[in-house]
């Protein structure tokens, strides 16, 4: 878990960097920047992360950035960073369903190794029944909620990036399209049908409709709880509360 994370950082750092570096330095800089990163990770790691670094990193920055430094709207810059991770959303979907039907199998090869290395280690059958029924649950879920897992990590990254490269861009001399200021931000009341949608689909749909209900569910659980905070920081801007209280409070909000 903290190796991905660590991941998803990095990720984070390297959209902002090369969204900044479009705007302010040119393409040829980026484009340079690019090949030299490619070319190490492909070295270093192989063909086939170089091909995820390509797809997952430097077309959504490098679009981003090109939108960005045409001065297009931000929310046009934030739909055209989201148009390369539909390549992997369509891929996941598509073998979805025999993933789905492969579950069992997959817990119990999971249950046989971590079974051998318990026997190494000369754990308990308790706490190997314990351990095998949370991996069951673990794995059960995270396989089940698989396409709104990413899709929420995708909308994630392409917002976040955008905003850390306005934020970034000035130091550096480059000007952005900005968004208003977040604590300004407010969810349209449309996006209310979606997600009832996705609770008619858990609660009174099939096998599937629920699937797909739950998915939806888990973006939009996300998605309502960053206009939450939004919310929340316009009343702690309005009563002048404290930055570091602001950050104390939304950190543990995430906890």
């Amino acid at each position: 878990m903290g190796l991905a994370m660590l991941n998803v950082v990095f990720l984070l750092v390297a959209l902002v960097a090369l969204i900044v570096l479009i705007v302010r330095f040119g393409y040829s800089s980026a484009l340079l920047a690019c090949l030299c990163a490619l070319i190490i990770c492909s070295l270093a790691y192989g063909v086939y992360m170089a091909s995820a670094l390509l797809l997952l990193l430097i077309f959504p920055g490098i679009i981003m950035g090109y939108k960005a430094r045409i001065f297009s709207s931000p929310h046009e810059v934030l739909l055209w960073g989201m148009v390369p991770y539909m390549l992997p959303m369509i891929f996941l979907i598509s073998l979805y369903p025999d993933l789905a039907s492969q579950l069992p199998s997959i817990v119990e090869t999971m249950k046989s190794q971590l079974a051998e290395n318990n026997n190494i280690l000369s754990l308990s059958i308790a706490n190997n029944q314990q351990i095998f029924s949370s991996l069951e649950a673990v794995v059960y879920w995270t396989i089940r909620l698989a396409p709104g897992i990413f899709f929420t990590l995708f909308t994630a990254m392409v917002v976040f990036s955008y905003l850390g490269a306005t934020y970034i861009a000035p130091y550096f001399g480059g000007i952005l399209p900005r968004f208003k200021p977040v604590f300004l931000w407010k969810a349209s009341e449309l996006w209310w049908i979606p997600l009832g949608l996705s609770l008619l689909f858990v609660l009174l749909g099939g096998h599937w409709f629920k699937v797909i209900g739950e998915n939806l569910l888990v973006f939009f659980v996300h998605f309502y709880a960053f206009f939450g905070i939004c919310i929340v920081e316009f009343y702690f801007r309005s009563f002048k509360i404290s930055g570091w209280i602001r950050l104390i409070t939304v950190s543990y909000t995430h906890l």
